[in-house]
């Protein structure tokens, strides 16, 4: 089930136009360490593959169908150029490597996860690893990224021996940074909570403000919620005020005039739970949070706070609020899971009526998204539960939410709450 609907979320791949640039460059929106002139040297080597690839009518061909969404179609015709390569024995060269991501990505369009996997592994076969920026080039990170959500051990086991042989080649804490995230976030999601953060600290010890950096963060506070679910006062201030900061290295609020500024501060730069005049940042129509990355860190803000209960019930409401508001702007193909916290904290209140018309709502639209349809059929379930004369249906509820769990792996279930780069193919 998970392989199935992999490729229906909307971070998983990107059009065909969009993403030939990004190729050489995968995770220069996450580590925001390339220069200009890198920038200008890696663009130039994509319309140099491209050039190279247009004297053959498949693959021009095979743009188009891939455009056209006939992702079949357009293999056939991008194995017909890979395979002119592989008998002119040119394995080695960037445009068989760049014809080998087009494959994987109509095959994750496909939701062909299995055969995906084949053409990256086959990349990362036939790279020259000696070089250390290879060990953080896309091929590699594409790979881990689908084993991250395929098969946490592999995910694992690749990061672990690329960091190895990284170090070996004598790399910077700066430049290692990408692969202590890697680490840490399979360690988060394998249990390994001591590991986890350890690799968390070491990724944000020496980079500057960046996305990689708010990922970081975000991840290194649900790692240290999940390790002690059930933190002192002192705890639940410090979480909270590091998925704040990753928000702060999300976004730019130069870009905000004076007054905006100075709201900005007062929600993120403290240690507060509620800021005192709560209500104008649910009312202001002129939006504080303006990147999609930052919804994530506020999601988990409000997810963390009601766990803790009715302690912070108004702190609750106010986040549920808030992130639903930032959503509703920045990601609202993605809103399922602001959502359910909302039904959730509804059916806590025992305002009943309202959380099970969120909970029907969630479940139409997760019909094909199981992890999110699990944790909707559990939580209604035990609402009902709580309702005279509703026990029987809270417990077929939750019998149907058992039997669809033995189809998740179950850190997947954390997947909704991690900072993850996407998959640019």
């Amino acid at each position: 089930m998970l392989l199935r609907n992999l490729a229906k979320k909307s971070r998983w791949t990107k059009s065909w136009h969009n993403c030939e640039f990004e190729y050489f460059t995968t995770q220069g929106n996450i580590t925001g360490n390339f220069s200009a002139e890198e920038i200008i040297r890696q663009k130039n080597r994509i319309e140099n593959i491209e050039k190279e690839l247009a004297v053959f009518q498949e693959y021009k061909k095979a743009k188009a169908f891939q455009s056209q969404q006939k992702y079949t179609q357009s293999n056939e015709l991008l194995q017909r150029v890979l395979d002119i390569f592989e008998r002119s024995q040119l394995q080695n060269s960037d445009s068989y490597l760049y014809l080998l991501q087009k494959l994987a990505q109509n095959e994750i369009s496909l939701h062909n996860i299995r055969k995906a996997d084949t053409y990256l592994q086959k990349a990362i076969s036939n790279t020259d690893f000696s070089k250390k920026e290879n060990l953080i080039d896309g091929n590699f990170q594409n790979l881990f990224l689908l084993y991250l959500r395929t098969d946490v051990e592999k995910a694992l086991n690749i990061s672990k021996k690329a960091l190895a042989s990284l170090q070996e080649k004598g790399a910077s804490i700066q430049e290692q940074s990408i692969l202590l995230f890697y680490l840490g976030t399979a360690h988060f999601l394998c249990g390994s909570y001591e590991e986890a953060i350890q690799n968390f600290n070491k990724c944000i010890e020496d980079i500057p403000q960046s996305s990689l950096k708010g990922s970081a963060l975000n991840n290194l506070a649900l790692t240290l919620w999940w390790k002690a679910p059930n933190p002192g006062k002192e705890p639940v201030s410090e979480i909270v005020f590091l998925f704040k900061e990753s928000v702060l290295n999300n976004e730019h609020p130069s870009q905000l005039d004076e007054g905006q500024r100075k709201d900005f501060d007062e929600l993120f730069r403290n240690q507060t739970l509620l800021p005192n005049d709560y209500a104008k940042f649910i009312s202001d129509e002129q939006a504080l949070v303006k990147n999609k990355e930052s919804i994530i860190p506020l999601f988990n803000i409000a997810s963390f706070l009601f766990s803790l209960g009715s302690q912070t019930k108004n702190e609750t409401a106010f986040w549920i609020r808030y992130v639903m508001k930032v959503t509703e702007k920045n990601d609202p193909e993605n809103i399922n899971r602001i959502l359910l916290l909302l039904a959730k904290f509804y059916g806590s209140s025992k305002q009943y009526i309202r959380a099970e018309g969120l909970f029907r709502r969630v479940l139409e639209l997760s019909e094909n998204i199981p992890e999110t349809k699990f944790n909707c059929l559990k939580a209604y379930g035990e609402t009902l539960q709580t309702i005279t004369n509703r026990k029987n249906e809270g417990d077929n509820m939750l019998e149907e939410a058992k039997n669809l769990e033995k189809q998740i792996h179950s850190w997947a279930l954390k997947l909704d709450h991690l900072s993850l780069p996407e998959i640019n193919l």
